[in-house]
């Protein structure tokens, strides 16, 4: 009898591995996660699906996962024991890039060939990308597997026998048929634009993927020739001499027959091989005299024009914010490189019609490194001279490239002057590649880009979110286009209502707000709405701006008389070109009243989403 009563008794700790396996086996002989979509198609049950956030490949799961896959769980859980069919995708991402890193660190790590060597291997015909593919599939099995174990070991409910991997046929198969069908519909599109380069990964990289640092470089004063116009390679120099009498403040300073010059202060100097432009602010005091006239790359020997724009800082000696770091170290002139700089790419679309009609080369950009980073003649340099003093420069990367650009301003001179006219240390912000952690190269480059505004994407992704997931401001942009949300649907010439309201009979929907009871109740948004169930309210409500067309006038007349016999009782509506007036009752709804700001908000979103679909345009139509 003892024996018995201490068998029974239990233990003073739970163990998990005593009882879990036993549980799990149990749910996996009872095919308890499967999912049929027959009891769906047939009308038996409602349908409840979560395709879990497939985890990466690149290693074991730690316990954000654990967190994120126990909520799904229980969603999961809860749904199959309320009688949906219920199903919970599980799967693995590939991770592309940051699976090949990890890959290429672990080869490394063990001595191995790794990425390098697998390239060198394809460029000697050795099948170098099949081998290293190979690789990271051995890896991807090795993790997935782990990461299965571990959700399981969980006892996450998914359909195992579902389990895809992003890179499954059929997985491709779909994303080929979504990407065909956004392209058929205008939705994507290639084109060259600046990305945010890995050179060492060679990947573009999202804004979020850059880690900006700070990093200890130096301003570089580099000094380049002005010129006039003239034929092509037979620009004259432009003296000081010829600057004083255009009235540029300070050319009296230096002799009248010496050569003149303007100075930019860059911090990255190998990128001035890439120059279309210099630009300076219309209100610097030297741009006027400026006008007409060219600059001059030395050694590259491409003539650019002066470009002016606000964007430009002023230095503080001529007038700029004494407190701005920036006007600080400013020259006032600024070297445009719109393919390597953010920046600079806005401005070269400012001014491109000026550049490609000035500039020596003939376009507004102007690529001057491989997708390594190191300097290159072969990726959009298209008035690179072979037999010029650039060629020194191609091949190298690109620190070795500004070194040799600093070099070679210091050994060049003009009136007897070097070319290079200071060195300022500077610590600044560098982004960084989160995945390889090497500075980040603006590069131009053919990306897919997708029309996430347009209504087609943006306006139906707010429309299928409930209705207490979205702003007022979502609601009135992009309402739903049915009574049974948060609109109305339009009212035809042919839908007049026997009681002539111009309106279709509309059955009784219950609120999606709480009814106003028969007390005094206040709802506080921007104003206070005061509301008392069985109220008569006279209310206004105005544009945003402009005033409406006389179509738009009757759509609006329309849209006010839509919920008259249903959820109250419109006694009037005046429409003016910049307003409208109603007096309405609300009709009773339960033990309470159909909200006041209900009624109106479907009055509002529903016209504003017709009009700005008329007119071509987005966003609030009516004040709030």
């Amino acid at each position: 009898m003892a024996d018995s009563m201490t068998d029974t008794q239990l233990s003073k700790t739970y163990r998990p591995e005593a009882h879990e396996p036993g549980v799990w086996q149990k749910w996996l002989d009872a095919d308890a996660f499967h999912a049929d979509p027959a009891r769906v198609l047939s009308g038996e049950k409602k349908p409840y699906c979560i395709l879990i956030p497939p985890p990466n490949v690149t290693a074991a799961l730690h316990l954000g996962h654990a967190l994120n896959n126990t909520l799904q769980d229980v969603l999961v859980r809860a749904h199959r024991m309320k009688g949906y069919e219920t199903l919970w995708l599980p799967g693995t991402d590939h991770a592309g890039i940051a699976t090949q890193t990890v890959v290429d660190k672990r080869l490394k790590a063990e001595g191995k060939p790794a990425l390098a060597e697998h390239k060198e291997m394809e460029a000697r015909g050795e099948n170098g990308r099949e081998k290293f593919i190979a690789t990271v599939r051995a890896w991807k099995d090795e993790y997935e597997q782990r990461i299965t174990d571990q959700l399981k070991a969980m006892g996450c409910s998914c359909d195992w026998a579902r389990q895809r991997f992003t890179m499954d046929d059929i997985c491709a198969r779909a994303v080929r048929e979504a990407f065909f069908r956004l392209f058929k519909d205008g939705l994507i599109e290639r084109g060259k634009r600046l990305v945010n380069w890995d050179p060492v990964t060679q990947t573009a990289l999202a804004d979020d993927e850059v880690e900006n640092r700070d990093v200890e470089g130096a301003f570089y004063y580099l000094r380049y020739p002005l010129v006039h116009k003239a034929d092509p390679g037979d620009h004259s120099p432009v003296t000081w001499g010829e600057l004083a009498a255009r009235g540029y403040p300070g050319a009296d300073e230096h002799p009248d027959d010496d050569e003149a010059w303007i100075t930019v202060a860059t911090t990255r100097p190998e990128t001035y091989l890439g120059d279309v432009a210099v630009a300076v602010n219309p209100k610097d005091p030297r741009a006027e005299a400026l006008r007409g006239l060219l600059v001059e790359l030395p050694l590259v020997g491409r003539v650019v024009p002066i470009i002016e724009d606000d964007y430009v800082v002023l230095p503080v000696s001529l007038g700029g914010d004494e407190n701005d770091p920036k006007a600080q170290m400013a020259t006032g002139f600024l070297k445009v490189t719109p393919a390597h700089d953010p920046n600079d790419w806005e401005l070269g679309l400012r001014h491109q019609s000026v550049i490609e009609r000035e500039c020596s080369a003939g376009t507004h950009l102007i690529n001057v490194m491989a997708p390594d980073a190191s300097i290159s003649a072969d990726h959009g340099w298209v008035d690179f001279d072979r037999h010029g003093a650039a060629r020194v420069f191609i091949g190298l990367s690109r620190e070795d490239a500004a070194k040799k650009v600093v070099e070679a301003f210091q050994a060049h001179t003009l009136n007897n002057q070097p070319l290079l006219e200071d060195i300022k240390p500077h610590v600044h912000s560098v982004g960084h590649s989160y995945r390889s952690h090497a500075p980040v190269e603006p590069y131009l480059s053919d990306q897919w880009y997708c029309k996430v505004t347009d209504d087609r994407l943006r306006g139906n992704a707010q429309r299928a979110l409930v209705i207490e997931q979205r702003t007022e401001e979502s609601l009135e942009a992009w309402p739903a286009s049915a009574p049974g949300g948060t609109g109305v649907p339009p009212v035809s010439q042919a839908s007049h209502s026997p009681d002539g309201t111009g309106v279709p009979f509309v059955t009784q929907t219950p609120p999606r707000r709480s009814p106003v009871p028969d007390s005094l109740s206040i709802q506080r948004r921007h104003l206070p709405h005061w509301q008392k169930g069985g109220s008569t309210y006279f209310m206004t409500f105005r544009l945003k701006q402009g005033q409406l067309t006389p179509d738009e006038c009757k759509l609006v007349l329309d849209a006010c008389f839509y919920w008259h016999g249903n959820k109250a009782t419109v006694h009037l509506v005046t429409v003016m070109p910049d307003h409208v007036h109603m007096l309405l009752t609300p009709a009773k709804v339960g033990d309470g009243w159909h909200p006041l700001s209900e009624i109106l908000h479907s009055i509002k979103s529903y016209t504003a989403h017709e009009i700005n679909k008329e007119r071509g345009t987005s966003g609030a139509v009516w004040q709030d």
